[in-house]
């Protein structure tokens, strides 16, 4: 998962969300911009958008900001007090989200910053490697899955979730593996946050779905 094409999702995306609800005042602060700038750099180095110490030293005051006025902007919205539980719901998501990432990477103090920094070079370095060897691996174990379970509607949700629970398995272990495990808690936590806003809604993937892909572990 590239930190960076995913905080600029969520940044554009809070502010979006909310600027089409509530009048708010912050694109004076906005770091979207800035934080483009440093994906097209990764993109024409052909490298894995991971920010540097040196990133976040310099896009992390913009951002948080940013960040406190469009939650104060929340906080001030009539608009969304009167309408629907959902949209609040949403917004409160996305704020609380948000901010929590933003906070942990820019606190040089947290030991979740420090475990950052310590693993940027291995996480550019293995990134691509790592997630073409997850891929690959997903897409034989949803084929084969498929056919162990004579099932037709490979696009079901629970099956969707429950392969996207081995594939997120799959990356965890192979940064462990390749960058040691602090790398790894750090791909566990920023995936939970993530997937707090852009995961399949999923719930509880039943029982027997486990207890099917667990017998068909066993037999591959």
């Amino acid at each position: 998962m590239q930190l960076i094409p995913h905080i600029i999702l969520m940044l554009e995306g809070f502010s979006t969300f909310l600027d089409e609800t509530c009048d708010t005042d912050c694109d004076y602060s906005s770091p979207v911009g800035d934080w483009s700038v440093e994906k097209s750099k990764c993109i024409a180095a052909d490298e894995a958008c991971f920010p540097s110490l040196e990133n976040l030293r310099r896009l992390c005051p913009q951002t948080l900001q940013f960040l406190n006025c469009k939650t104060r902007a929340l906080e001030d919205c009539d608009e969304l007090v009167t309408a629907s539980n959902t949209n609040l719901s949403i917004l409160t998501k996305y704020s609380m989200n948000l901010e929590n990432i933003v906070k942990d990477i820019c606190n040089e103090s947290s030991s979740f910053h420090k475990n950052y920094v310590s693993n940027i070079n291995c996480y550019k370095k293995v990134y691509f490697k790592l997630i073409d060897y997850c891929w690959i691996k997903f897409n034989k174990t949803r084929h084969h899955f498929i056919k162990y379970l004579d099932f037709s509607d490979g696009n079901a949700n629970p099956l969707k979730c429950l392969l996207m629970e081995s594939q997120d398995a799959c990356v965890a272990e192979r940064f462990q593996v390749f960058c040691g495990e602090s790398a790894r808690r750090i791909y566990l936590r920023t995936l939970r946050v993530f997937h707090g806003i852009f995961s399949l809604p999923c719930g509880t993937i039943g029982e027997e779905w486990r207890l099917e892909f667990s017998n068909f572990s066993e037999e591959m």
